[in-house]
C-alpha cells in the first residue's frame, strides 16, 4: 500500500509495507531493456533503453511495488498563476496614451514570487514604415481595498521590465513578456491589476476573453481609465483581457509543512500549530477530484493532526486555505 501527500507544488511519496512481516530473500527474475531510440548502422541494430523491473504495479506475496519513473517539476520551476491566453476572444480594448486598460487577477491561499506577465496584444503600428514603433508599458497595482479597482491609494507596487520598459511593438498580434527583475511576492488571497498603458505610437488593442483562466488564480475583471489611471471605470466582471502570469511558489505562511506518519493500521497527517485556518483534502489522484477530510481535527500544542485508515491503492493529501 502506498500513500502520498502534497506539500502544494511539490509532490512526497512514502511506501508503507505491512508492519510485522518476516524478513524473507527477495529476487528480480524480470528486467527489461528496451522502449528506447534505436541505433542502426554496419547490418546490426541497438535499442536503447533503461532497465527497469518490468514498468508498471507488480504484486505478489502480499506485496505490490509501482514500478518506472515518476516526474516531479524543479522546486522553483514557475508555475501558471493566471492563463487565459488560449480562450474565444470576444473583442478587446483599444489603449492609447490617455487610455489605460487594467486586468484583475486574485490569488488563492498561495504565494507568488513573481515571474513574468504576458499579454496578447494587437499592434496597427508598422514598425518597418515611416514612423517610429509603438510603445508600452506595463505595471502591476494593488487592488483598492474599497472600490476593488487599481488602487489610487496605495499606488504603483511594481514596475516590471523587460529587455525596455517601455516595450517597442511590431506590427499585428503578439504575446508580449514582461520579466521581473526585482524579486516581488504576489501575496496570498489578494488581487492585483496588470495596467497597459501606452506610451507614443499608434494604438494598441488587447485581445479579451470569456474563458476562464486556468492556473492558482482567477476572479474575472476588466476596467479602464480615460485619463491615465486617474479615475477607473466600472470593472467588467463577465470576462477579461487575455493574459499569462507566471510565479515560484513561496514558503512561509502560505505553504505550511504537511508530513505524514505510520501510526499502527493508521497514517497520522500532521503540519504546524501557526498554520490555522487550513483544512486537509485527500484525491485518489493528483489531477482527480479533491474532498476534505473530515473534522475534528486533534491540537496538542505540537502541532495540528487528523489520523486516517487508508484503503488500498494511492492517496493523496493537500492543505487548503478555504
Amino acid at each position: 500500500m502506498k500513500i502520498h501527500f502534497q506539500r502544494l507544488l511539490s509532490l512526497v511519496g512514502v511506501l508503507l509495507i505491512t508492519a510485522g512481516a518476516a524478513a524473507q530473500n527477495y529476487t528480480i527474475d524480470l528486467a527489461s531493456i528496451g522502449a528506447g531510440a534505436t541505433s542502426t548502422g554496419g547490418g546490426y541494430s541497438l535499442g536503447a533503453g533503461i532497465g527497469l523491473a518490468g514498468a508498471g504495479q507488480l504484486s505478489g506475496g502480499g506485496y505490490t511495488v509501482e514500478a518506472g519513473f515518476w516526474t516531479i517539476p524543479p522546486a522553483n520551476a514557475p508555475a501558471t498563476i493566471f492563463d487565459n491566453t488560449t480562450g474565444s476572444a470576444n473583442g478587446g480594448s483599444g489603449v492609447t496614451a490617455t487610455t489605460w486598460l487594467a486586468s484583475r487577477f486574485c490569488l488563492g491561499s498561495q504565494s507568488y514570487r513573481l515571474d513574468s506577465v504576458s499579454l496578447l496584444l494587437n499592434s496597427q503600428d508598422s514598425s518597418g514604415g515611416a514612423g517610429p514603433p509603438s510603445k508600452i508599458r506595463l505595471q502591476v497595482y494593488a487592488s483598492d481595498p474599497v472600490t476593488g479597482k487599481p488602487s489610487t491609494n496605495t499606488g504603483l507596487i511594481m514596475n516590471l521590465s523587460s529587455h525596455t520598459n517601455p516595450v517597442a511593438l511590431l506590427r499585428g498580434q503578439q504575446l508580449v513578456r514582461w520579466t521581473n527583475g526585482t524579486p516581488f511576492t504576489l501575496v496570498a488571497d489578494t488581487c492585483y491589476w496588470a495596467v497597459l498603458s501606452r506610451e507614443s505610437g499608434g494604438n494598441i488593442g488587447q485581445i479579451a476573453s470569456f474563458t476562464k483562466p486556468t492556473g492558482d488564480a482567477g476572479s474575472f475583471g476588466a476596467s479602464s481609465s480615460a485619463n491615465a489611471g486617474a479615475t477607473w471605470g466600472t470593472i467588467t466582471l463577465a470576462s477579461n483581457n487575455k493574459m499569462l502570469i507566471r510565479g515560484v511558489a513561496e514558503e512561509g505562511a502560505g505553504a505550511p509543512l504537511l508530513s505524514i506518519a505510520g501510526q499502527g493500521a493508521d497514517v497520522r497527517i500532521f503540519w504546524p500549530p501557526s498554520a490555522t485556518g487550513f483544512v486537509i483534502d485527500q484525491s485518489l489522484t493528483v489531477t482527480g477530484a479533491w474532498s476534505q477530510v473530515a473534522f475534528p481535527y486533534s491540537t496538542n500544542g505540537i502541532d495540528i493532526s487528523v489520523s486516517e485508515t487508508p484503503a488500498a491503492g494511492n492517496r493523496f493529501y493537500r492543505l487548503r486555505r478555504p
